[in-house]
């Protein structure tokens, strides 16, 4: 009688490790990757890497703004929103015709994770494509907002 006592307990309890088990790994606690960079891969090129926070140059928090860092062939794309689903650049094409660079963003969020309130500043590393000019004096337009890197 003992043993047929103990069974339930023991598949309730081996249930409950299987569902830990299975949940953990899953979990995805972005604030903690602050000191790593992430990559967004759309294509077999990676086109950024995101991290928190904002150039120097960029000292207000802004809704959105471009920068350049010490490589000529790399645009910063700095957005202000959730710091868990920030804002990224997932296309960037070079218009010959028009001499502007078409950067599309969208949130790097799953249809199952739930962003924080906040509100902070995240910067792209975007590389550019082969085709565009470097970084320097670049229009670029992002979601129908044209910037001129640059200008101030």
């Amino acid at each position: 009688m003992t043993s047929q006592a103990q069974r339930p307990r023991r598949w309730r309890l081996g249930a409950v490790a299987l569902g830990v088990a299975l949940f953990v790994p899953g979990c995805d606690d972005r604030s903690a990757s602050t000191e790593s960079d992430r990559s967004l891969s759309t294509d077999p090129a990676d086109l950024a890497t995101v991290r928190p926070g904002a150039p120097p140059d960029v000292a207000t928090p802004v809704p959105l703004a471009v920068s350049t860092d010490d490589d000529p062939r790399h645009l910063l794309v700095v957005t202000l929103g959730s710091s868990s689903c920030p804002h990224v650049p997932v296309s960037a094409t070079w218009d010959e015709d028009e001499q502007v660079l078409r950067v599309t963003l969208e949130r790097d969020v799953t249809p199952d994770e739930i962003c924080t309130a906040d509100s902070a500043q995240t910067t792209s590393v975007l590389r550019l494509p082969p085709d565009a000019p470097d970084a320097a004096d670049l229009t670029v337009l992002i979601d129908d907002e044209e910037f001129v890197v640059g200008a101030s």
